[in-house]
């Protein structure tokens, strides 16, 4: 609707005009994007031939006539240019894979007027080049003798390799990191020089490499400490000036100084040149993060009722990267107040030092005990994925059974070994955990008892789909042992019990093993085992299918002629920043006379496993 006009008598021509014009410009803008509008050519596009259907999936990935289908031009012709266009896109990605005779040919049908029009293309991929022969040559009158190059078997490019973009790459790559290995950080490659053979149906490559001079760590410059002493950042670089160097040193300051929790971000760079003692300058950048942390975690599982988790944490006492913990967790069947205080780098060694303290109650079918712990032990790191650690600890508890109310003092020597390559803690996607526990215990103040317990524990991670991070499948299994000589020689609250949200879901809290009188009794040796299948739809949602078997034996070790209870279920996993929100529902498989339950909730923070 056009605004209504008025003009008084003493209005201009010139004004009456440019009022006109406006109007008429209006007028033509809006017909002609309407027209626009209307001058919409639709078309399909169809590919024959390529057997490769992840080859198919990279050409639709490039041509713009399929990523822009639903937004069509106004002609014919203007489609045919669109698709043609896609051509050289297309063929690089042929090029890409090996296939360097490709050709593709283009043909679009307009058909009949009311149809789309059809744009075929049609691939010949011809054949897959394959690696002849791989050299790597000075880019000028540099000596090679120096370094200790890779054999074309660890560059990843066998005889019959085929000649794909992204394997080339990733030779050179390796190339580079074979160097600097030897410690020729600076070394310089050029892009991979390919010469082509057509008739041969092959490539040869020439790495054309400058190795540099052999670099040494030079002098360490740390910025962006606030709270956090430099003495103690600089106790954890696991290199001394003057050492050949090494990246893999590089990437274990990184890790180590994350994994403190006192950092967010941590950089390790050097300069672009050595000294005269071919040393080479380094420069670590940190970014400091709070160092006192609050934590709650709250869960729920129908055979334990509600349960939480309190804590309060100061991560850098003195400024030193001494932590201190006080933990408070509850449920309807375990109370627990525990203290722990870690120090690094006890007396300058490479040495940690953990003392911890604990007063607890609990309260379950197979027993009551009331207590405190006490404990002292060191930690060492030897690996990147290995810890060991061994102290001294005392445990002091009061324990109602069926055997009665008995008051225990027992001295334990607890040692321990863990092999951690887990990519996360929460959520692992692949890598292995593996622990071994060994404690041995002796009865203090008139109990005449002692025996060893030990525990081997192994958690397995494999990413089906890792370009995806889609489908993983976790296995778990635990063996453990008391060598005691009758089951009723341990205290109730040492023997091994099996059932429950970290054991064999579906079954009742530790309640799966030896009985007597009616009541969980315990057992002195613990199998269990467990498969998880997890799969992601979404980047926030999952779910899981698994089946956990297992059993408590009244004997030290487990015995294969009893029977194992069997408990599968499914699960949702809500992925947070945090960690995944776990609920499982699992049912019990064995029948038993002493378990009627039939199903089994669990819900927390975190995988099951």
């Amino acid at each position: 609707m056009l605004p209504n006009l008025f003009f008084s008598s003493n209005t201009s021509l010139p004004t009456i005009l440019a009022l006109a014009f406006s109007l008429g410009l209006l007028f033509f803008c809006t017909s002609s994007g309407l027209m626009a509008a209307e001058l919409k050519t639709p078309y399909t596009v169809s590919f024959q031939d390529p057997e490769d259907s992840g080859l198919l999936t990279q050409l639709r990935q490039v041509a713009l006539s399929v990523q822009n289908r639903d937004d069509p031009p106004a002609t014919v012709n203007l489609v045919k240019r669109r698709a043609q266009n896609d051509l050289p896109r297309m063929t690089e990605v042929l090029k890409a894979q090996g296939y360097f005779d490709a050709r593709i040919d283009l043909r679009v049908d307009p058909g009949n007027a009311d149809d789309p029009v059809r744009v075929e293309f049609t691939v010949h991929p011809g054949p897959a080049y394959h690696v002849r022969e791989v050299s790597i040559e000075p880019k000028r009158s540099s000596v090679l003798s120096e370094p200790n190059l890779p054999n074309r078997e660890e560059l990843g490019l066998p005889p019959g390799t085929r000649a794909k973009a992204d394997t080339i790459r990733r030779a050179k790559s390796l190339l580079q990191n074979k160097l600097q290995s030897q410690g020729f950080v600076l070394a310089d490659i050029d892009s991979p020089v390919l010469r082509l053979h057509s008739q041969q149906k092959c490539v040869d490559l020439t790495y054309k490499i400058d190795p540099g001079p052999r670099a040494r760590f030079g002098p360490v410059e740390i910025q962006g400490l606030n709270r956090v002493k430099e003495s103690y950042v600089r106790a954890k670089i696991p290199w001394d000036t003057g050492e050949l160097y090494d990246p893999q040193a590089v990437r274990n300051i990184k890790d180590s100084l994350l994994k403190t929790g006192l950092f967010n971000i941590v950089q390790v760079e050097h300069a672009d040149s050595v000294d005269e003692q071919n040393q080479l300058p380094m420069t670590l950048r940190v970014h400091e993060v709070d160092h006192k942390r609050i934590s709650l975690r709250l869960g729920y599982e129908t055979d334990t009722g509600p349960q939480g988790n309190a804590a309060w944490e100061h991560l850098n006492l003195w400024g030193a990267g001494r932590k201190l913990r006080f933990e408070l967790e509850a449920s309807q069947i375990k109370q627990e107040l525990l203290t722990r205080y870690t120090q690094e780098n006890l007396a300058g060694k490479d040495l940690d030092l953990v003392l911890q303290g604990s007063v607890f109650r609990e309260d379950l079918d197979a027993y009551t005990s009331t207590g405190g712990r006490l404990s002292s032990h060191l930690e060492h790191q030897f690996h990147p994925n290995l810890r060991l650690g061994a102290g001294l600890g005392y445990k002091g508890s009061r324990v109602k059974d069926t055997e009665g109310d008995q008051t225990f003092h027992q001295f334990s020597l607890p040692a321990f070994a863990v092999w951690d390559t887990r990519n996360d803690i929460l959520d692992p996607r692949q890598g292995t955990y593996q622990s071994l526990h060994l404690t041995p215990m002796l009865g203090l103040l008139g109990e005449e008892f002692s025996f060893l317990k030990s525990s081997l524990s192994s958690h397995w991670y494999f990413d089906l789909l890792p370009e995806k991070g889609r489908a993983v499948l976790a296995l778990r299994g635990k063996l453990g042992s008391i060598s005691a000589p009758h089951t009723a020689d341990v205290p109730a609250d040492e023997r091994w019990y099996a059932g429950g949200g970290g054991s064999i879901r579906g079954y009742p809290y530790q309640e799966v093993g030896p009985y007597r009188d009616g009541d969980p009794f315990g057992g002195r040796s613990l199998l269990e085992a467990s498969a998880e299948f997890r799969w992601k739809w979404t980047p926030k949602i999952g779910s899981v299918a698994f089946v956990d078997a297992g059993n408590a034996f009244d004997s030290s070790f487990p015995d294969p002629g009893d029977k194992l209870f069997w408990g599968a279920g499914l699960g949702m996993r809500y992925y947070t920043g945090i960690g995944p929100l776990r609920l499982d529902v699992a049912f019990p498989l064995t029948s038993d006379e002493h378990i009627d339950d039939t199903f089994q909730v669990y819900i927390s923070l975190g995988q099951a496993f």
